[in-house]
């Protein structure tokens, strides 16, 4: 429908509508082509990162350091329970921990 049929059709609404009465009203909206209602499609979802484990955290012991520092400057999402920040701190408890009964022996 071009813009000249639209305007005629609109002229004839509103004049419809005057004659029911001043107690209607009559809500018009543009027509929208197929393209643009698939426009507005939401976009997909961001993909879900790939959360290292505490075995990896153990394995990677650079990384791990990071982390933990990463986590110590923002407490915040620590505490929020990010689950790397937690994977890390297990795997430093671990190494610690193996690390003593080393020693003990």
């Amino acid at each position: 429908m071009n813009t000249y049929a639209y305007a005629g059709l609109t002229a004839a609404l509103m004049a419809a509508s005057a004659g029911v009465g001043a107690g209607s009203v009559v809500y018009l909206r543009p027509l929208q082509s197929p393209q643009q209602q698939q426009a507005e499609v939401a976009p997909p979802p961001a993909p879900v990162p790939v959360i290292r484990t505490r075995s990896w955290f153990r394995a990677h012991e650079p990384e791990r350091e990071a982390k933990l520092a990463a986590c110590r400057d923002n407490p915040g999402v620590a505490l929020m329970g990010d689950p790397e920040c937690a994977n890390a701190d297990a795997a430093g408890t671990d190494i610690n921990y193996d690390r003593f009964l080393k020693a003990a022996n």
